[in-house]
């Protein structure tokens, strides 16, 4: 905020006009004059700001490249002892952000270590590989990337979005500079690839669009629409129905079109569109591939959770205009197989509950001294940040569709037909008791999500603490949902500002604002 002038202290009607005001009570001589109602003199005690935020910003990135074009090119980043861990203690809402944060910095970043025998491509490639891979969908490239290492084309493209992580992780400019001129020459290749059917349909072809598409999702900023995002999503589903139709199958061939597939449904479920009718045809050759007993239990949950997520997408996007009681139906059903699905995953990859009151010497072990803000005093831990995210993407879907249920089956039907169940049916037993039991239920999965907050955002190793990102999305579809508590909504906002200050994440920080504001969550 900046201070923007004195304020006058002439009445309303004197201000609108430009008048000189002589303050005369109980009128001023102007507005007797004109027999024009005077309302008297504003308090001139409060401060007239303006939100400058954005241009601080931009002047402050611009100075900082006219130092970095100053400095000589040799110039070395040394280490330091700095401790980049956190030290959060419970708190108050208000006294997190409502004051703005005063006395309180930013933990230092850890420091970033350059050397001549170590390009930045190849430092970001290691922390891509062995720290961003493992949390996202590329969690199969590093046993690939070996034997691909020989092609200039593919490294372009893996270089793009390591660089990118890597220059998100450590708020680089000059890192994230380099990742957009590995995209610009990784597009043009993968361009004239994608010319010739020949290449078109090529696993590197594939790889590279899918690698295009991560570094377009790191690097998207901003309240507009993701269409960069949109259109490499799009354009790996066609490269999916040419290769379905040339007959590509190779081992790498199906973890990419698995890979693929869930950015489809990911994009149709943004935009609540049915799923093509082509691409349903290749379900059975995007389920993941079983290579020993080990990863089997995590590659039937993919599996599962593939399918799930086309009966999800289905069912919302045909909404409008279906009989009340037939979409409750079909919800109830995928809501039973998504219960079942979060018993599998609790099998084979469990997680600690943590009661903050009670559980004294469970929360030191976890927190190693660290203090947390935990919605309701319960905390999960994971084995991995994949578990979490896995776990919460099961969470959110069957939140919505509780969310749906509730929202279909209430006094005042919204989206579908009404109409009611027949007599004697099982639906017609439970029908009444359906809202209640839908928001009960939806209010249960919103404690499990957010109780996944502290671990991803405060007690994740600090090398992996970018990866906190991925509770944008949960959280705020979370917020925006009918069912979802309002102390849950100020927890998600105060989280979503503790996410933008820690990470510098600007979609999180839009988030908070248009949530406090009660604006419609804009598309990311």
């Amino acid at each position: 905020m900046v201070y923007s002038g004195k304020l006058s202290k002439a009445c309303q009607p004197c201000r609108d006009k430009r008048r000189k005001c002589d303050l005369q009570t109980p009128q001023c001589s102007p507005c007797l004059r004109l027999h024009i109602p005077c309302y008297g003199y504003r308090d001139t005690q409060e401060l007239n700001v303006r939100d400058e935020t954005t241009h601080v910003v931009q002047r402050a990135r611009n100075n900082r490249q006219q130092r970095r074009k100053s400095k000589p090119q040799s110039e070395v980043l040394h280490t330091s002892s700095t401790d980049r861990s956190l030290r959060f203690s419970p708190h108050s809402l208000d006294e997190d952000h409502g004051k703005g944060g005063v006395g309180r910095q930013r933990p230092p970043r850890q420091p970033m270590v350059l050397s001549l025998a170590a390009p930045s491509a190849e430092i970001a490639l290691g922390y891509f590989l062995s720290v961003f891979a493992e949390t996202s969908s590329f969690s199969y490239l590093p046993a690939y990337l070996p034997a691909l290492r020989d092609d200039a084309d593919i490294m372009e493209a893996v270089y793009a979005p390591s660089l990118a992580a890597l220059s998100l992780h450590y708020g680089s400019h000059r890192l994230m500079c380099e990742a957009r001129s590995c995209y610009a020459r990784a597009l043009r290749q993968t361009n004239e690839a994608l010319s010739e059917r020949r290449t078109a349909v090529l696993d590197k072809t594939l790889l590279c669009v899918l690698l295009l598409t991560t570094f377009e999702a790191l690097t998207f900023s901003g309240r507009s629409s993701p269409r960069n995002w949109v259109l490499h999503v799009r354009g790996s589903t066609n490269i999916l129905l040419l290769r379905e139709a040339a007959k590509v199958d190779t081992e790498l061939g199906r973890r990419l079109t698995y890979h693929a597939s869930i950015n489809t449904i990911a994009e149709c479920g943004t935009y609540n569109v049915p799923i093509p009718m082509p691409f349903r045809l290749l379900q059975e050759s995007s389920t993941p591939v079983r290579k020993t007993t080990e990863c089997s239990g995590l590659d039937d949950i993919l599996r599962h959770l593939f399918i799930l997520m086309i009966r999800y997408v289905t069912i919302l996007s045909s909404m409008k205009g279906t009989l009340a009681t037939e979409f409750v139906t079909k919800c109830l059903e995928l809501d039973a197989d998504l219960a079942a699905l979060l018993e599998m995953q609790q099998k084979h990859m469990p997680y600690q509950v943590i009661n903050v009151p009670n559980d004294d010497e469970e929360l030191r072990k976890a927190t190693k001294g660290a203090k947390v803000c935990a919605y309701r005093d319960i905390i999960h831990t994971y084995q991995s940040q994949r578990d979490a995210f896995l776990f919460n993407s099961v969470r959110l879907i069957r939140m919505v569709i509780n969310e749906k249920i509730f929202l279909a089956s209430g006094p005042s039907p919204r989206g579908v037909i009404l109409n009611e169940p027949q007599p004697g049916s099982f639906l017609s037993e439970i029908w009444m008791e359906l809202p209640q039991k839908a928001t009960q239920q939806a209010a249960e999965l919103i404690n499990d999500i957010l109780a996944s907050v502290p671990y991803s955002l405060e007690l994740l190793p600090p090398a992996f603490r970018m990866m906190a990102r991925t509770l944008l999305w949960p959280l705020s579809v979370t917020a925006v949902t009918e069912v979802c508590p309002p102390e849950a909504k100020m927890y998600i906002i105060d989280r979503l500002k503790k996410l933008a200050w820690f990470h510098d994440l600007a979609q999180a920080k839009e988030a908070a604002t248009m949530l406090e504001e009660g604006a419609k969550l804009e598309d990311w």
